[in-house]
């Protein structure tokens, strides 16, 4: 009797997985094609004609300066919202110590600390989320950012604050955009620390564990948070007085009498109280 082969003289053939590949490949490419396919011709022809008129450079711009913003405020904003909690996990190392879980009663299950099993995960999504949305949200304005970044001096200024009319016609509509991007993560930010420092001292107290440190941590982190958000609104507030300027009424629109001499100089006062609250 002939001794049979140890293996198998059949040759695998792993050609059929490569051409599903290649059409998973394929599909994705008349996918993407087809939902943007429109876009991408439109751009094209656009491209065509500013380029016969010579200003093929000013149409590109926009391309080029939304391009730009998108991965400033998306690096920016990611950072903004990260670091923060670089700085909580010092202030709490129950966030990332996970416990070594065990069967134990219903009672028992409230003093586990479930957070480090979400906590980093929750963190990245948080951050990369956030800086994705302030990134396309801002790209989208690059119409208000040309007009910063090339503003001209109109050579007239307003009676109220004695600023150049250009500094309200390419200026201003970008320092609010951006007051209102620090200050949406100001108070996020606060939320989130506020939420996450409760957690802790609910579990130090569940398990008659508070101590001053612990309060005195909670209230650090929840303070910071604060002083930032404070700031913020305090930035929001300066520049919401320029907005008087434009304010309806019923017999003319501007800076009405009870505008110049109570509205304004309370909101001066409240910027002074959010300092002083930071």
């Amino acid at each position: 009797m002939k001794d049979e082969p140890l293996f198998d003289d059949e040759v695998i053939d792993i050609r059929p997985r490569k051409r599903r590949r290649w059409l998973i490949v394929l599909a994705a490419i008349i996918i993407f094609l087809f939902l943007t396919g429109s876009r991408i011709t439109s751009i094209y022809i656009d491209s065509l004609w500013f380029s016969s008129v010579g200003y093929s450079n000013i149409y590109w711009y926009k391309f080029r300066l939304g391009g730009m913003l998108f991965l400033f405020f998306l690096v920016v904003t990611f950072l903004i919202i990260r670091l923060p909690f670089v700085f909580l996990n010092r202030f709490f190392p129950e966030l990332t110590e996970r416990p070594r879980l065990r069967p134990v009663t219903v009672e028992e299950i409230r003093e586990v600390n479930f957070l480090p099993f979400f906590y980093r995960p929750g963190v990245w999504l948080f951050s990369l989320a956030g800086g994705l949305l302030a990134a396309i949200n801002m790209s989208r304005e690059w119409p208000e950012f040309a007009l910063y970044l090339n503003s001209q001096h109109a050579g007239a200024s307003d009676p109220i604050f004695n600023r150049d009319v250009g500094f309200y016609l390419f200026k201003l509509p970008v320092l609010e955009l951006l007051t209102g991007w620090i200050q949406t993560i100001a108070v996020l930010l606060f939320i989130v620390i506020a939420a996450i420092s409760g957690y802790i001292w609910y579990l130090e107290r569940i398990r008659d564990a508070v101590t001053v440190n612990t309060r005195r941590r909670a209230t650090a982190a929840i303070s910071a948070a604060g002083a930032f958000a404070a700031l913020t609104y305090a930035a929001s507030t300066y520049f919401d007085r320029y907005d008087l300027l434009w304010s309806r009424n019923e017999l003319f629109t501007g800076v009405s009498y009870t505008d110049a001499n109570v509205r304004l100089i309370a909101m001066n006062i409240l910027i002074v109280l959010f300092l002083l609250a930071a």
